[in-house]
């Protein structure tokens, strides 16, 4: 690529990205869910009287690597050796959204920190590693998963650009739609292994830098709870790995799922929790 192409690709992004920020509710309402996502995960390690230097930092880093995600996606786009044919741009949302860390990737060589990571996340990386241990997989998964939203953003862009329009879903199920990848949150989403018409099984997958895990899984069941009134069964399984503050999340998020998405009253609910060391699949 030529340094004026680069320079261009620079400027589009400036200019798209500032738009977005001025008028664009749905951008703006993605940025403030993974900020608040991202700051809820940090804050248990930041002690009071740095929680304003940690929460200014990580709106920086966040908004430097949302920049540079759109960055490498609109490179990755005029690459000659990429296929980003009309057809692409006509898969659901989540289905888009999940290939997009894979492309990262190898866009950026697997060299996450170096190539992925802007210096205002770098900055806030070099302070917090120092300060509190274990905090570090929660960084790099900010770095990876911010560019991701960037990139999402450039390819909607391109999307519109072409005059195309993302697939929308059209099987509604349970508890997420059957024909696309559910994200629950920034960072975990909802894939679909078996369905009939009164249950589902779905995995919860999370995705950070060091790849895709399984670390949860969701049945639920249909259930009658008197003459004529139905009900939901949930048996959620978490993986024991995940802190308390993630399984809370997690099971919040899932449960809030199923009640808004059958507009059910949450006592004709029924959840059973487990926690388990690991999944596996015996054939």
């Amino acid at each position: 690529m030529t340094q004026t192409t680069e320079i261009n690709i620079y400027e589009y992004t400036q200019k798209k990205l500032k738009a977005h920020q001025q008028n664009n509710q749905e951008f703006n309402i993605d940025l403030a869910t993974i900020y608040e996502f991202y700051k809820n995960r940090l804050l248990q390690y930041v002690q009071q009287d740095k929680v304003e230097k940690m929460e200014n930092m990580l709106f920086a880093g966040i908004q430097s690597q949302i920049f540079n995600g759109y960055f490498m996606a609109m490179e990755l786009m005029q690459n000659s050796e990429s296929n980003f044919e009309d057809d692409w741009f006509k898969q659901a949302e989540g289905v888009i959204a999940q290939q997009i860390p894979d492309m990262l990737r190898v866009g950026s060589n697997n060299n996450l920190e170096e190539v992925i990571t802007m210096d205002s996340l770098r900055e806030m990386i070099k302070w917090m590693v120092i300060e509190y241990e274990g905090v570090y997989p929660t960084l790099m998964a900010i770095s990876l998963n911010t560019a991701c939203l960037g990139a999402l953003w450039a390819f909607k862009d391109e999307a519109n650009k072409r005059g195309i329009h993302f697939y929308k879903s059209r099987h509604k199920g349970i508890m997420a739609s059957l024909d696309d990848i559910t994200f629950i949150n920034p960072q975990n989403y909802l894939s679909l292994t078996a369905v009939n018409s009164l249950s589902e099984v779905w995995e919860i997958i999370n995705s950070d830098y060091r790849g895709l895990d399984k670390i949860g899984e969701v049945t639920v069941l249909a259930v009658d709870i008197g003459d004529s009134e139905k009900g939901l069964f949930l048996n959620i399984s978490i993986k024991t790995s995940l802190t308390d503050l993630e399984q809370d999340n997690l099971l919040d998020q899932i449960v809030t799922r199923a009640v808004v998405m059958n507009t059910l009253d949450r006592e004709k609910l029924t959840v059973n929790l487990a926690q388990v060391d690991s999944f596996f699949q015996y054939n």
